[in-house]
């Protein structure tokens, strides 16, 4: 059995993220496009002759005791399977962190998938997914053997869509972590003076997307096609923008610089841009870091490599 291993964790795009209803918990009914993309955190896992889990990140903003989330994975998995722990894992932190791009929720579905395979497999598939429900509605997405897929629920029933093929995303983070907590409970005052509807529930939800690309026909069982034929549409866009405009100022950004479509990943800060050329890609960054110096700003693929998909 080996004692060592090394595996990627990709940050996700949603291409789209509608919020349908409120259930009755607080949590939200989803309906979301999200997909891998080619940016990586780098997970680095030992078997330690002394107990206890041993993180150490390459990022000094973040803590490595059992408030990180790749602790927390490490402390679930070995209660989970009745061991004690003796592990070393190191964190190479590439994504930015609370920017909208699952970070912590693939580094949670790495830690888990890397443990279950140093420790022989004693879970199951569906066993790693239920456990990584546990620790976030995106962990199971990253447990999911497909680099495209649709979300659902509160974003953990997932059925795989094509790969987005043929297009290059320009990520740009302001630098601004964002609570997707603050985000939902914000939400309600978004809808236009109309209610968010329950669970279940008749209302009409209504929003204004008039910071998106809304021409653009919304169609997610053709998001194959070598055309930008779906909707870029995130519900969320509009509470974060209110309070961070820079969100906005990168939008206009990017569509000004030959983006074919600009949107916010998740719940912010992060912002992408759909560029069908690379070297028109690789100038809107030129431009954006000769504007925007302390911004970070990434060239980007969607993943297709189903060995790419899967910690």
């Amino acid at each position: 059995m080996s004692t060592s291993l090394e595996l990627k964790a990709p940050a996700k795009v949603n291409l789209c993220l509608e919020v349908l209803a409120r259930r009755p918990n607080g949590y939200h009914e989803l309906d979301s496009w999200m997909h891998k993309i080619s940016l990586f955190d780098y997970l680095t896992f030992q078997a330690a002759t002394e107990p206890g889990i041993h993180l150490r990140c390459s990022d000094p903003s973040l803590p490595c005791d059992d408030t990180n989330l790749v602790h927390q994975a490490a402390s679930l998995f070995y209660e989970r399977i009745g061991a004690d722990p003796r592990i070393r894992i190191a964190l190479e932190k590439n994504i930015p962190v609370a920017a909208g791009l699952g970070g912590g929720s693939s580094d949670c579905a790495a830690t888990l998938a890397g443990l279950n395979r140093l420790a022989g497999h004693p879970l199951d598939h569906e066993q790693l997914l239920a456990l990584g429900k546990t620790l976030g509605a995106d962990v199971p997405f990253f447990l999911y053997p497909s680099c495209s897929a649709r979300a659902r629920g509160i974003g953990d029933l997932l059925s795989p869509l094509p790969p987005l093929a043929h297009w290059f995303l320009v990520l740009v983070n302001p630098g601004i972590a964002v609570s997707t907590k603050w985000v939902f409970e914000n939400l309600q005052k978004n809808f236009n003076g109309s209610s968010l509807p329950a669970q279940g529930g008749n209302s009409p939800k209504t929003a204004n997307y008039a910071l998106t690309t809304a021409a653009k026909t919304y169609n997610l069982g053709r998001a194959s096609a070598p055309c930008l034929d779906f909707k870029l549409i995130n519900d969320l866009e509009q509470v974060t923008i209110a309070k961070y405009p820079e969100v906005l100022v990168i939008k206009e950004f990017l569509l000004a610089h030959k983006s074919s479509g600009a949107l916010m990943s998740g719940s912010g800060s992060t912002v992408f841009g759909l560029f069908s050329d690379k070297k028109m890609a690789q100038a809107s960054v030129e431009a954006m870091r000769a504007a925007y110096p302390h911004w970070r700003t990434f060239v980007t693929t969607p993943l297709g490599d189903s060995k790419e998909c899967l910690p």
